[in-house]
């Protein structure tokens, strides 16, 4: 599904898709790159939808034709499954997720998750209309949540990934000052009600 808003895949996955919610930022790196890179150490066109030869919307890469002219099934490219069997973490469509977009802490970090309030959402990782350099699912960018466009979808996460979610966030939170963590909280029980259980992930660079 494309040409929707944050807020409409929020809805989507809070209810016809079962109390879900979209993924969190930190969620698709996992998904993708534990303990092998969906695609290995060398970029293989094959397993993947990208801008290829059929992609007549931008500068394409001649190397490759899967087939495709934008947006291909779901699944289509079961060669390409990352290491826990999740499916299209490489190409296909961009995915919103869940955070706010903020600037990542420096050191170390395990799931990050963004700030509580913010002005622009996160769609993740590479697009049927990417080159291979912009294809890794750790590519984020930040648009504002009624930006719509064909090569930005989203995928829902449920159970026991989005309860790890939530306490991540609530952690986040027992480390700010009491002086905003009030406001903070308000806010986030606010992203909850829209979010419900549902899960979004995806990185920088727009095309």
């Amino acid at each position: 599904m494309i040409w929707v808003t944050w807020q409409q895949a929020a809805g989507y996955c809070a209810g016809p898709a079962g109390g879900c919610r979209p993924r969190r930022n930190g969620s698709t790196q996992r998904a993708a790159g534990e303990p092998d890179l969906p695609l290995g150490d060398a970029f293989d066109g094959t397993r993947l939808n990208y801008c290829d030869t059929g992609c007549s919307a931008g500068p394409n890469d001649s190397r490759n034709d899967d087939g495709f002219e934008d947006t291909a099934p779901v699944g289509s490219f079961p060669n390409g499954a990352s290491w826990c069997g999740a499916l299209d973490l490489a190409g296909n469509v961009r995915e919103w997720v869940a955070d706010w977009y903020g600037k990542y802490p420096a050191g170390p970090q395990t799931n990050p998750v963004g700030p509580v309030s913010g002005e622009s959402r996160i769609p993740r990782g590479g697009s049927w209309l990417d080159l291979p350099d912009d294809i890794r699912s750790a590519n984020r960018g930040a648009n504002a949540p009624d930006y719509t466009r064909h090569k930005v979808g989203f995928r829902c996460a449920a159970g026991a990934v989005a309860d790890a979610d939530r306490n991540a966030s609530s952690a986040h939170l027992a480390h700010q000052p009491k002086s905003s963590r009030r406001s903070r909280v308000r806010d986030q029980q606010r992203h909850q009600r829209m979010a419900a259980t549902v899960r979004f992930t995806r990185s920088q660079s727009n095309r």
